[in-house]
C-alpha cells in the first residue's frame, strides 16, 4: 500500500479578518480595565474599606434612594422665608 500523498499537505496561514480586530480591542479594554482597577484599588485600599465609606463633600450632587428603586433625585433643601 502506498501513502494517499508523497508531497508534503501544503497549508494557507490564517488571514486577519474582522474577528481578530474584534479580539484585539477586546484585549485592549481588558487591560484598560484593569489598569483603572488597579489605580482604583491604590486609591481607596482593598476592602474592607475604611470606616465610614467615601463621603461625598459637594451637598448639590444627587442621591440614590433605594426607596424609589434607585433613580435620582435632588438631595432636600431648606426654604428660608
Amino acid at each position: 500500500m502506498q501513502a494517499a500523498s508523497s508531497s508534503p499537505v501544503q497549508y494557507r496561514p490564517p488571514r486577519v479578518d474582522i474577528y481578530t480586530v474584534l479580539l484585539a480591542i477586546a484585549l485592549v479594554a481588558v487591560i484598560i480595565g484593569c489598569v483603572f482597577l488597579y489605580l482604583e484599588v491604590a486609591d481607596y485600599g482593598s476592602p474592607p474599606y475604611p470606616e465610614g465609606g467615601v463621603v461625598l463633600n459637594n451637598p448639590a450632587m444627587p442621591v440614590v434612594s433605594p426607596a424609589l428603586g434607585g433613580t435620582w433625585f435632588p438631595p432636600p433643601f431648606e426654604v428660608t422665608g
